[in-house]
Protein backbone atom coordinates (compact mmCIF):
# COMPACT_ATOMS: atom_id res chain seq x y z
CA UNK A 1 0.00 0.00 0.00
CA UNK A 2 1.12 3.53 -1.01
CA UNK A 3 2.29 5.38 1.89
CA UNK A 4 1.39 8.78 1.92
CA UNK A 5 3.21 12.23 2.60
CA UNK A 6 1.32 15.89 3.13
CA UNK A 7 1.88 17.47 -0.08
CA UNK A 8 0.77 13.72 -1.78
CA UNK A 9 -2.14 14.97 -4.57
CA UNK A 10 -4.28 12.13 -4.81
CA UNK A 11 -6.14 13.57 -8.27
CA UNK A 12 -2.79 12.36 -9.97
CA UNK A 13 -4.29 8.64 -9.88
CA UNK A 14 -7.49 9.40 -11.27
CA UNK A 15 -7.30 7.57 -14.94
CA UNK A 16 -8.85 10.65 -16.71
CA UNK A 17 -10.18 8.01 -19.24
CA UNK A 18 -12.14 6.82 -16.80
CA UNK A 19 -14.34 9.95 -16.89
CA UNK A 20 -14.14 10.86 -20.72
CA UNK A 21 -18.02 11.35 -20.55
CA UNK A 22 -17.87 13.63 -19.23
CA UNK A 23 -16.36 16.45 -21.95
CA UNK A 24 -19.56 15.58 -23.73
CA UNK A 25 -21.06 18.52 -21.60
CA UNK A 26 -17.71 20.67 -21.27
CA UNK A 27 -19.24 23.35 -23.80
CA UNK A 28 -22.34 23.84 -21.59
CA UNK A 29 -20.09 24.39 -18.60
CA UNK A 30 -17.54 26.42 -20.24
CA UNK A 31 -20.47 29.03 -21.24
CA UNK A 32 -22.78 29.29 -18.43
CA UNK A 33 -20.04 27.88 -15.75
CA UNK A 34 -21.86 27.32 -12.83
CA UNK A 35 -20.69 28.96 -9.09
CA UNK A 36 -21.08 25.53 -6.83
CA UNK A 37 -20.87 21.58 -7.73
CA UNK A 38 -22.64 18.90 -6.15
CA UNK A 39 -20.54 15.71 -5.95
CA UNK A 40 -22.18 12.31 -5.42
CA UNK A 41 -20.39 9.19 -5.19
CA UNK A 42 -23.03 6.42 -5.76
CA UNK A 43 -22.44 2.75 -5.46
CA UNK A 44 -25.11 0.45 -5.61
CA UNK A 45 -27.60 2.26 -4.17
CA UNK A 46 -30.19 2.35 -7.08
CA UNK A 47 -33.39 1.93 -4.67
CA UNK A 48 -31.95 5.63 -3.53
CA UNK A 49 -30.41 7.74 -6.07
CA UNK A 50 -33.08 8.93 -7.11
CA UNK A 51 -34.36 10.31 -4.09
CA UNK A 52 -31.21 11.90 -3.83
CA UNK A 53 -31.10 13.73 -6.71
CA UNK A 54 -34.76 14.60 -6.13
CA UNK A 55 -34.14 16.62 -3.37
CA UNK A 56 -30.90 18.37 -5.24
CA UNK A 57 -32.66 19.58 -7.97
CA UNK A 58 -34.72 20.83 -5.90
CA UNK A 59 -32.57 23.57 -4.13
CA UNK A 60 -33.86 26.84 -3.89
CA UNK A 61 -31.45 28.46 -6.51
CA UNK A 62 -31.37 29.48 -9.88
CA UNK A 63 -30.63 26.69 -12.06
CA UNK A 64 -27.57 28.20 -13.60
CA UNK A 65 -26.15 28.44 -10.17
CA UNK A 66 -25.50 24.95 -9.51
CA UNK A 67 -24.58 21.48 -11.49
CA UNK A 68 -24.87 17.98 -9.94
CA UNK A 69 -22.09 14.99 -10.86
CA UNK A 70 -23.08 11.95 -10.36
CA UNK A 71 -20.35 9.19 -10.12
CA UNK A 72 -21.24 5.43 -10.38
CA UNK A 73 -18.10 3.91 -8.76
CA UNK A 74 -18.89 0.53 -10.84
CA UNK A 75 -21.98 -0.32 -9.27
CA UNK A 76 -23.56 -3.95 -10.38
CA UNK A 77 -27.44 -2.39 -9.65
CA UNK A 78 -29.52 -0.03 -12.30
CA UNK A 79 -27.96 2.65 -10.63
CA UNK A 80 -26.22 3.82 -13.88
CA UNK A 81 -30.01 3.11 -15.86
CA UNK A 82 -31.82 5.06 -12.83
CA UNK A 83 -29.15 8.00 -13.05
CA UNK A 84 -29.55 8.07 -16.87
CA UNK A 85 -33.21 8.48 -16.80
CA UNK A 86 -33.32 10.90 -14.14
CA UNK A 87 -30.91 13.15 -16.08
CA UNK A 88 -33.72 12.57 -19.51
CA UNK A 89 -36.55 14.23 -17.18
CA UNK A 90 -34.52 16.92 -15.63
CA UNK A 91 -33.11 18.83 -18.96
CA UNK A 92 -33.13 21.96 -17.16
CA UNK A 93 -30.73 21.16 -14.39
CA UNK A 94 -27.24 20.63 -15.90
CA UNK A 95 -26.47 17.18 -14.29
CA UNK A 96 -23.20 14.85 -15.46
CA UNK A 97 -22.75 10.92 -14.56
CA UNK A 98 -19.21 9.89 -14.63
CA UNK A 99 -19.19 5.89 -14.74
CA UNK A 100 -15.97 4.08 -13.24
CA UNK A 101 -15.32 0.88 -14.82
CA UNK A 102 -14.90 -1.01 -11.53
CA UNK A 103 -15.01 -0.33 -7.42
CA UNK A 104 -12.62 1.64 -6.40
CA UNK A 105 -13.77 3.72 -3.15
CA UNK A 106 -15.58 6.63 -2.87
CA UNK A 107 -12.57 8.95 -2.24
CA UNK A 108 -11.38 8.32 -6.19
CA UNK A 109 -15.00 8.57 -7.03
CA UNK A 110 -15.57 11.90 -5.24
CA UNK A 111 -11.46 13.00 -6.64
CA UNK A 112 -13.20 12.35 -10.57
CA UNK A 113 -15.90 14.45 -9.64
CA UNK A 114 -14.17 17.08 -8.45
CA UNK A 115 -11.77 17.00 -11.45
CA UNK A 116 -14.29 17.28 -13.68
CA UNK A 117 -16.54 20.09 -11.95
CA UNK A 118 -17.29 23.38 -12.92
CA UNK A 119 -17.72 25.35 -9.95
CA UNK A 120 -15.96 27.79 -7.86
CA UNK A 121 -17.28 25.78 -4.88
CA UNK A 122 -17.58 21.73 -4.26
CA UNK A 123 -20.48 20.34 -2.40
CA UNK A 124 -20.25 16.68 -1.24
CA UNK A 125 -23.04 14.78 -0.40
CA UNK A 126 -24.18 11.03 0.00
CA UNK A 127 -26.51 8.60 -2.53
CA UNK A 128 -28.95 8.00 1.05
CA UNK A 129 -29.07 11.91 1.79
CA UNK A 130 -32.30 13.93 1.64
CA UNK A 131 -30.90 17.68 0.51
CA UNK A 132 -33.24 20.56 2.02
CA UNK A 133 -33.96 23.35 -0.18
CA UNK A 134 -31.63 25.41 1.04
CA UNK A 135 -28.97 23.49 1.80
CA UNK A 136 -26.69 24.79 -0.90
CA UNK A 137 -27.98 28.40 -0.52
CA UNK A 138 -26.90 28.23 3.16
CA UNK A 139 -23.43 27.08 2.13
CA UNK A 140 -23.11 29.91 -0.43
CA UNK A 141 -24.34 32.31 2.55
CA UNK A 142 -22.05 30.91 4.74
CA UNK A 143 -18.69 31.22 2.68
CA UNK A 144 -19.88 35.06 1.54
CA UNK A 145 -20.18 35.92 5.24
CA UNK A 146 -16.59 34.05 6.73
CA UNK A 147 -14.47 34.95 3.16
CA UNK A 148 -11.49 33.38 5.15
CA UNK A 149 -13.10 29.73 5.67
CA UNK A 150 -12.03 27.36 3.05
CA UNK A 151 -14.68 24.95 3.74
CA UNK A 152 -17.96 25.04 5.74
CA UNK A 153 -20.13 21.84 7.08
CA UNK A 154 -22.81 20.36 9.29
CA UNK A 155 -24.01 16.92 10.43
CA UNK A 156 -26.54 14.47 9.65
CA UNK A 157 -29.12 12.92 11.59
CA UNK A 158 -30.73 9.49 11.13
CA UNK A 159 -33.29 8.91 8.82
CA UNK A 160 -35.87 6.41 7.54
CA UNK A 161 -38.53 6.87 4.54
CA UNK A 162 -41.16 4.16 6.10
CA UNK A 163 -42.04 6.27 9.21
CA UNK A 164 -40.18 3.64 11.41
CA UNK A 165 -37.23 5.06 13.66
CA UNK A 166 -33.90 4.31 13.48
CA UNK A 167 -32.34 1.55 15.01
CA UNK A 168 -30.84 1.79 17.95
CA UNK A 169 -27.11 1.69 16.48
CA UNK A 170 -28.11 4.72 14.30
CA UNK A 171 -29.69 6.67 17.02
CA UNK A 172 -26.69 6.28 19.34
CA UNK A 173 -24.14 7.02 16.77
CA UNK A 174 -26.09 10.35 16.39
CA UNK A 175 -26.13 10.74 20.44
CA UNK A 176 -23.14 9.51 21.24
CA UNK A 177 -21.29 13.04 19.04
CA UNK A 178 -24.41 15.66 20.19
CA UNK A 179 -21.82 17.47 22.94
CA UNK A 180 -19.63 17.90 20.00
CA UNK A 181 -22.69 19.24 17.01
CA UNK A 182 -24.49 21.58 19.12
CA UNK A 183 -22.14 25.29 18.53
CA UNK A 184 -21.11 26.61 15.49
CA UNK A 185 -17.23 26.05 15.79
CA UNK A 186 -14.66 28.05 13.40
CA UNK A 187 -11.32 26.87 13.62
CA UNK A 188 -7.68 26.76 11.82
CA UNK A 189 -6.64 23.58 13.79
CA UNK A 190 -8.20 20.00 14.84
CA UNK A 191 -10.43 20.82 17.48
CA UNK A 192 -13.41 18.19 18.74
CA UNK A 193 -15.58 20.71 18.67
CA UNK A 194 -15.54 21.82 15.16
CA UNK A 195 -16.93 19.02 12.69
CA UNK A 196 -16.83 19.67 9.42
CA UNK A 197 -15.88 17.66 7.01
CA UNK A 198 -18.23 14.98 7.20
CA UNK A 199 -18.53 14.00 3.51
CA UNK A 200 -22.52 14.10 3.96
CA UNK A 201 -23.12 17.42 4.23
CA UNK A 202 -20.40 19.82 3.40
CA UNK A 203 -18.62 22.12 1.23
CA UNK A 204 -15.44 23.50 0.08
CA UNK A 205 -13.65 25.93 -1.71
CA UNK A 206 -12.22 23.76 -4.77
CA UNK A 207 -9.07 25.46 -4.80
CA UNK A 208 -8.38 24.21 -1.44
CA UNK A 209 -9.14 20.89 -2.50
CA UNK A 210 -6.76 21.43 -5.33
CA UNK A 211 -4.32 22.57 -3.33
CA UNK A 212 -4.15 19.44 -0.26
CA UNK A 213 -4.35 17.02 -3.03
CA UNK A 214 -7.90 15.64 -3.02
CA UNK A 215 -9.16 12.36 -1.05
CA UNK A 216 -6.93 9.83 0.09
CA UNK A 217 -7.35 6.44 -1.91
CA UNK A 218 -5.68 4.46 0.57
CA UNK A 219 -9.36 4.57 3.07
CA UNK A 220 -12.74 3.81 2.44
CA UNK A 221 -13.57 5.55 6.14
CA UNK A 222 -12.19 8.37 7.83
CA UNK A 223 -11.27 9.63 4.29
CA UNK A 224 -13.14 12.80 5.10
CA UNK A 225 -10.87 13.44 8.45
CA UNK A 226 -7.61 12.78 6.70
CA UNK A 227 -8.10 15.24 4.34
CA UNK A 228 -9.34 17.81 6.96
CA UNK A 229 -6.22 17.44 8.89
CA UNK A 230 -4.26 18.20 5.30
CA UNK A 231 -6.79 21.48 4.68
CA UNK A 232 -6.18 22.74 8.06
CA UNK A 233 -2.26 22.72 6.91
CA UNK A 234 -3.22 24.93 4.51
CA UNK A 235 -3.23 27.22 7.28
CA UNK A 236 -7.16 28.52 6.58
CA UNK A 237 -10.25 27.99 8.91
CA UNK A 238 -13.01 25.55 8.96
CA UNK A 239 -16.39 26.56 9.79
CA UNK A 240 -18.77 23.95 11.25
CA UNK A 241 -23.00 24.89 11.79
CA UNK A 242 -24.89 23.00 13.26
CA UNK A 243 -27.24 21.81 10.45
CA UNK A 244 -28.02 18.11 9.99
CA UNK A 245 -29.20 16.48 6.81
CA UNK A 246 -31.62 13.46 6.98
CA UNK A 247 -29.62 10.43 6.42
CA UNK A 248 -30.98 6.96 5.56
CA UNK A 249 -30.37 4.90 8.72
CA UNK A 250 -30.08 0.99 8.03
CA UNK A 251 -27.37 -0.16 11.11
CA UNK A 252 -27.32 -3.10 12.38
CA UNK A 253 -24.88 -5.24 14.60
CA UNK A 254 -22.92 -6.90 11.90
CA UNK A 255 -22.73 -3.37 10.20
CA UNK A 256 -22.71 -1.97 12.86
CA UNK A 257 -19.05 -3.98 14.02
CA UNK A 258 -17.70 -4.36 10.24
CA UNK A 259 -17.81 -0.22 10.03
CA UNK A 260 -16.04 0.25 13.32
CA UNK A 261 -13.65 -2.40 12.24
CA UNK A 262 -12.87 0.03 9.11
CA UNK A 263 -12.44 2.70 11.13
CA UNK A 264 -9.76 1.17 13.48
CA UNK A 265 -8.19 0.21 10.37
CA UNK A 266 -7.97 3.18 8.85
CA UNK A 267 -7.43 5.22 12.21
CA UNK A 268 -4.50 3.41 12.20
CA UNK A 269 -3.54 4.11 9.04
CA UNK A 270 -3.99 8.12 9.31
CA UNK A 271 -2.09 8.10 12.55
CA UNK A 272 0.93 6.74 10.36
CA UNK A 273 0.45 9.53 7.88
CA UNK A 274 0.44 11.85 10.50
CA UNK A 275 1.60 11.16 13.74
CA UNK A 276 1.16 14.38 15.46
CA UNK A 277 -2.46 13.54 15.65
CA UNK A 278 -3.18 12.45 18.28
CA UNK A 279 -7.29 11.57 18.04
CA UNK A 280 -6.78 8.72 15.74
CA UNK A 281 -4.42 7.11 17.94
CA UNK A 282 -5.78 3.38 18.05
CA UNK A 283 -3.37 1.61 20.85
CA UNK A 284 -4.83 -0.46 23.20
CA UNK A 285 -4.42 1.99 26.13
CA UNK A 286 -6.16 5.07 24.49
CA UNK A 287 -9.08 2.74 23.29
CA UNK A 288 -9.34 1.74 26.84
CA UNK A 289 -9.18 5.02 27.74
CA UNK A 290 -11.66 6.39 25.41
CA UNK A 291 -14.06 3.66 26.46
CA UNK A 292 -14.49 4.33 30.28
CA UNK A 293 -14.90 8.25 29.12
CA UNK A 294 -17.71 6.97 26.72
CA UNK A 295 -19.42 4.92 29.57
CA UNK A 296 -18.64 7.69 32.09
CA UNK A 297 -20.25 10.17 29.26
CA UNK A 298 -23.53 7.93 28.91
CA UNK A 299 -23.74 7.14 32.82
CA UNK A 300 -23.82 11.04 33.80
CA UNK A 301 -26.35 11.76 30.16
CA UNK A 302 -29.09 13.74 31.08
CA UNK A 303 -31.95 13.18 29.64
CA UNK A 304 -33.12 14.96 26.31
CA UNK A 305 -35.05 13.92 22.84
CA UNK A 306 -32.93 11.37 21.98
CA UNK A 307 -31.54 9.70 25.41
CA UNK A 308 -34.21 9.06 27.58
CA UNK A 309 -32.19 7.19 30.20
CA UNK A 310 -33.85 4.11 30.87
CA UNK A 311 -31.80 1.50 32.18
CA UNK A 312 -32.27 -0.72 28.93
CA UNK A 313 -31.30 1.85 26.66
CA UNK A 314 -28.32 2.77 29.23
CA UNK A 315 -26.46 -0.79 29.21
CA UNK A 316 -27.25 -1.15 25.49
CA UNK A 317 -25.19 2.15 24.64
CA UNK A 318 -22.37 1.17 27.35
CA UNK A 319 -22.71 -2.17 25.09
CA UNK A 320 -22.21 -0.35 22.09
CA UNK A 321 -19.04 1.85 23.08
CA UNK A 322 -17.10 -0.92 24.62
CA UNK A 323 -17.36 -2.33 20.90
CA UNK A 324 -16.74 0.39 18.93
CA UNK A 325 -13.17 1.04 21.14
CA UNK A 326 -12.77 -2.47 20.91
CA UNK A 327 -12.90 -2.31 16.79
CA UNK A 328 -10.99 0.85 16.92
CA UNK A 329 -8.25 -1.36 18.41
CA UNK A 330 -8.25 -4.43 16.69
CA UNK A 331 -9.52 -3.07 13.18
CA UNK A 332 -5.44 -2.63 12.19
CA UNK A 333 -5.21 -6.14 12.88
CA UNK A 334 -7.77 -7.27 10.77
CA UNK A 335 -8.19 -7.68 7.21
CA UNK A 336 -11.80 -7.01 5.99
CA UNK A 337 -13.08 -7.77 2.73
CA UNK A 338 -13.72 -5.42 -0.44
CA UNK A 339 -11.52 -2.80 1.36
Amino acid sequence: MKTSTDSYNYFAEVDRSLIKEVFRRESRRQNNAPKISVVVATYNRDHLITRALTALVSQNLPKDFFEIIVVNDGSSDKTEEKVKNFIEQNASTLITLITLEKNLGSSFARNAGILSSGGEFIAITDDDCIAPPEWLYQFLSAFETNKECIAVGGWKKPHRDNGAEPSRYDTFMFWRRLPYMKAECKSATMSPFNNCGDTANVCYRKQALLDCGGFNHNLRTFNDWELKIRLHKLGAPLLYRPVFIPHEADFNFRKFVRYWLRVGYDCFLISKIHPTCPVFNTSFKTSLWRALAGTSHIIKALNDEIFQKTISQALFFIFLEININACLWLGKYMIIKNR
